[in-house]
């Protein structure tokens, strides 16, 4: 699994042709990629909900995702299994970003951020 900026946004079509699933919340500015199994799924469970018509800057992006890593095929039998990873069926993961020039200039505001949305789990 990888957790990113949205700064690979422009590049998802090469990850998925590696095998990767990707996730961008609705902002794109945070993603998600995973290789999952057979109905193994990546999504948004808590964070930002905006629309393309949302361009406000912001100084720490925050969310919440859920990875359900699917089924496989058992190498030794070929029967059909849950996919774990980290003896784990399902990983939620929490994925910030703070922008360098905001962390800089008002570090204390941008660890309230972060320490809230750790707090409501947003």
């Amino acid at each position: 699994m990888n957790c990113e900026a949205g700064s690979l946004y422009p590049h998802r079509a090469r990850l998925e042709e590696a095998k990767f699933k990707t996730f961008f919340n609705d902002y794109h500015d945070l993603m998600v990629a995973a290789r999952i199994g057979k109905e193994g799924y990546i999504k948004q469970i808590a964070g930002y909900c905006t629309d393309e018509n949302d361009t406000r800057i912001r100084q720490v992006s925050c969310a919440i995702f859920e990875v359900y890593w699917g089924k496989t095929k058992h190498r030794d039998t070929e029967e059909i299994e849950g996919l774990k990873r980290a003896r784990m069926k399902m990983t939620r993961v929490c994925v910030y970003h703070v922008g360098q020039k905001y962390a800089s200039e008002s570090s204390g505001t941008v660890g309230e951020c972060i320490a809230l949305y750790s707090y409501y789990g947003f």
